[in-house]
């Protein structure tokens, strides 16, 4: 029974990390569209100082 409460809390432990690496890898793709959306404002600024 004990080796069945600790395999237990280490699924909770593991599915706590999971959780974590989720949240993580779905706020990473909306940074790097922010900073891509930057870099796009970024460049065409660029351009229009090119351009004048």
């Amino acid at each position: 029974m004990r080796f069945w409460i600790l395999d237990f809390r280490f699924w909770i432990v593991r599915s706590g990390n999971w959780k974590i690496e989720r949240i993580t890898n779905y706020q990473l793709p909306i940074t790097n569209y922010q900073l891509s959306t930057v870099n796009c404002q970024l460049s065409t600024v660029n351009c229009q100082l090119i351009n004048d």
